[in-house]
């Protein structure tokens, strides 16, 4: 199995490390000269707290605390260098000018009604985090909140007889804006380490909104930092983000084993391989992308276990056996997908039918739409439930060999799917394998389908759902209208007509896009 994709570099531009001091003095003032006046101060800061002597690095750093607005640093770091009056600069009169400057500090006491709007919602669905609300509560007692007047938030921490450091680091946060992942780089779960006080995470959230079929991809939020957490549901309104099910949080000191065991105990959650790192550690960032790699491993070693014990059980089960067991009675197993627009509905009254037969039969479909089927699950379900035959719609054996193993499997071919039209799939048919539904002839004469196992039959229909008799009154009043149009059209437009193109005659083309071009006049007319 390949490695997790480390994701940081690519995303954010390396915004998981702390950036390195230059290699000399000289190199730290041309970045004070060359504009980068977060950078500066962050280096800055550490530059003074290792030299005790430099009135004009000194000065340096309070004229661009003053420039973005910090002017509580700004004093407070006056009135801890003494080295100023040995170059002949008056500290006393930089006092004066420094207490026209905004403090920039924003006190928790003005955010705390947002923190506590949002609390509810964090532990809704999280019994990891409810027992550490005391732990939210007293993270921020020695942390400080600044906004800089460009509107950035910047965390901040003063311990006696230090400068004061920020937490993790002073930025503009240019990397990780320069850097914003694009929601076409994330159509898979996503690890976001690190609670970024600005819109990183909002970012991130927006841009994993849906997959194709309206899949919801899973994210992960994790910190190894209570105060971290604490600080950003204080500055802003999170609950779009924490009351979204598909959004897994986990914080403190244990978050990495939190992160491990909720990977270990869903088995249809995606996990992430793809990490974004908002100024953390690059230990920290570590600790989680071993916890995934921990997790996929005692998936593949139970799904291994879950594999040989479905070969073990299946070993002694001749054609006579399986004779024996499909009539009424049976258990019939269906695979379906919450993704579809229409097969999970054909699944759903295949099994109504069944039922009504005399079959015992079972649905197996996502939880969730940011769930999602796999080997380990699909073994898990067959295992438990012994099918005596297992349905698929459009999809084969070929797709889940090792779960399916010793099993018939029946295939209901309903679309023309690239799948469906393949010689691959056609010379994957064996003595277990059936198929029914559309396309016999092609398949069999172009794609080598066996013909003995290849049975034609038109699309059923269901005359529980589909009556002439009374509409349920709650239905009707939902779905009252003068025209409905019933379809399962799940892509756009263009890719409708692209589609349609690659199975019509080219020759009736024209003809279809004159009457298309009528009709869309009248739609508009009217």
């Amino acid at each position: 199995m390949p490695e997790p994709e480390v994701a940081g570099a690519e995303c954010l531009a390396e915004s998981s490390a702390v950036a390195a001091p230059p290699d000399s003095r000289s190199a730290l003032l041309a970045l004070r000269h060359g504009g980068e006046r977060y950078r500066f101060l962050d280096l800055g800061y550490r530059y003074l707290a290792a030299v005790d002597v430099d009135p004009q690095m000194t000065l340096e750093v309070l004229k661009a605390l003053v420039e973005i607005g910090l002017g509580g640093p700004a004093r407070e770091l006056l009135n801890q260098r003494r080295d100023l009056a040995s170059a002949g600069i008056d500290p006393d009169e930089l006092r004066k000018g420094l207490s026209s400057v905004p403090t920039g500090r924003v006190p928790w006491e003005e955010l705390h009604d947002q923190f506590e709007a949002n609390l509810p919602l964090l532990f809704r669905g999280r019994p990891h985090l409810a027992p550490h609300k005391r732990d939210l509560g007293y993270a921020l007692r020695a942390v400080q909140l600044f906004r800089s007047t460009d509107g950035l938030l910047h965390l901040s921490r003063r311990e006696t007889g230090r400068l004061r450091s920020w937490l993790p680091h002073l930025t503009d946060h240019a990397e990780a804006y320069a850097g914003k992942p694009d929601a076409a780089d994330l159509r898979e779960a996503v690890l976001s380490v690190g609670f970024q006080l600005n819109d990183i995470v909002e970012h991130v959230h927006a841009a994993t909104v849906a997959r194709e079929n309206n899949q919801q991809i899973p994210l992960f939020l994790a910190d190894t930092e209570w105060f971290h957490l604490a600080a950003w549901l204080h500055v802003a309104d999170r609950r779009s983000i924490i009351g979204d099910p598909r959004v897994f949080i986990f914080a403190g000191p244990h978050a990495a084993a939190q992160y491990e065991r909720c990977l270990r105990d869903h088995d249809d959650l995606e996990i992430p391989r793809v990490r974004i790192a908002c100024y953390l550690t690059d230990e920290a960032c570590r600790s989680f992308d071993e916890a995934g790699r921990r997790a996929r491993q005692d998936r593949e070693c139970r799904c291994a276990a879950v594999t040989k014990r479905l070969r073990e059980r299946s070993a002694g089960r001749d054609q006579a056996y399986w004779v024996k067991r499909l009539r009424p009675g049976a258990r019939v197993l269906g695979f379906t997908s919450q993704f579809t627009t229409m097969l999970q509905y054909s699944m759903r009254d295949i099994g109504a039918a069944l039922r009504e037969q005399g079959y015992e039969f079972r649905m197996v479909m996502e939880s969730a739409p940011h769930r999602q089927a796999n080997d380990l699950t699909a073994a898990r379900e067959i295992e438990a439930f012994d099918p005596d035959l297992v349905i698929l719609l459009n999809h084969f054996r070929c797709e889940l060999p090792a779960p399916l193993i010793g099993v018939p499997v029946l295939t209901w071919v309903q679309d023309p799917t690239d799948l469906v039209f393949s010689k691959q799939t056609g010379a994957s048919i064996g003595p277990l394998d059936f198929v029914c539904g559309y396309y016999q002839i092609r398949c069999t004469r172009d794609f080598g389908y066996p013909a003995s196992r290849f049975f034609s039959a038109a699309l059923p229909v269901s005359i529980g759902t589909f009556h002439d008799g009374p509409i349920d009154p709650a239905d009707g009043a939902h779905h009252e209208c003068d025209i409905m149009y019933v379809g399962h059209l799940h892509y756009d437009e263009a890719e409708h007509l692209n589609r349609w193109r690659s199975h019509t005659p080219s020759q009736l083309c024209p003809m279809m896009d004159r009457v298309r071009e009528a009709v869309e006049s009248m739609v508009e007319r009217d």
